[in-house]
Parts: C-alpha cells; structure tokens; sequence
C-alpha cells in the first residue's frame, strides 16, 4: 500500500533541492508538504511513520549541507551537533545521535559524502527572488 517510511523519506528528499537560499527553499517545503498531505487526505491514508532516528540523520543532511558544505567535520563540530541534535529530539538517546554524527564525520573524511552534497542549479524563481534582493541591496546602498 504505502512504502516504508524510510523510502518515502528517501524519495521525498531526492526531489527537495538545495540551493542555499532560505527564503526561497522554506516556501517550497511548505508547498511540498501541504500537497504531500492533501494527497494523503484524497486517498484516506495516515502519514508514514518515520523512526526519530531517521530524522535525526536527515535533520544532520541538512545541517551539514548548509553549513559545512564539503569541508570536515571536527571533534568540536561533533560536540556542538550532539548539543543541537539532543535538543531538537530528546527523545533519541544521545548514544545514538553521538552514533549518527560519528558516522557522518566517518563518511565525510572519507569522501563518501561529497556526491551527496553536491548543490544542484538554483531554480529560475530562486534566481530571480536573488537578483530582486540584490538590486534591492545595491539601491539601499546607492540611496546611502
């Protein structure tokens, strides 16, 4: 009937890109996620059920690609994830996040992670919401 979780989560993170631009990826999540449920409601079914620990690992993605892009992750940067990452779900043993996040920094040094964060093309909105915001920017600095 319905995939596993861990598969629709899969899938669903393949069709979500990364373009570094939070006012542009915040809106589209939403429009994903609001389709995602209207889709479920049409056809009566529950959403799926994904392990904390999956969102813990996908949440950890997502933090990475934003902020680290390729580079290593240090024994800092694995402390200060522990700290966000226990926060954010409390309810995972933080054994297991230390886990996920030691695996990651694993995965990363050993450059099995680059394919993975790979930025994809900007959309053609995102581009053209970035050029308004620069034009806007460079008028404030003319007009300064």
């Amino acid at each position: 009937m319905f995939p596993s979780a861990a598969s629709s989560l899969h899938n669903f993170t393949i069709s979500v890109s990364i373009s570094n631009d939070l006012e542009f990826e915040e809106p589209n999540f939403i429009a994903l996620m609001t389709e995602a449920r209207q889709r479920r409601a049409k056809l009566n079914i529950d959403a799926p059920i994904i392990p904390m620990e999956l969102r813990v690992e996908k949440a950890l993605e997502g933090i990475y690609a934003c902020c680290f892009r390729r580079g290593l992750i240090e024994e800092e940067d694995e402390k200060l994830l522990q700290v966000m990452l226990v926060s954010v779900f409390p309810s995972v043993d933080k054994s297991e996040i230390e886990r996920i996040i030691k695996e990651k920094a694993t995965r990363v040094a050993e450059g099995v992670e680059e394919e993975n964060v790979m930025a994809k093309r900007l959309p053609k909105e995102a581009i053209q919401m970035q050029m308004k915001d620069l034009e806007f920017l460079q008028q404030q600095n003319i007009d300064s």
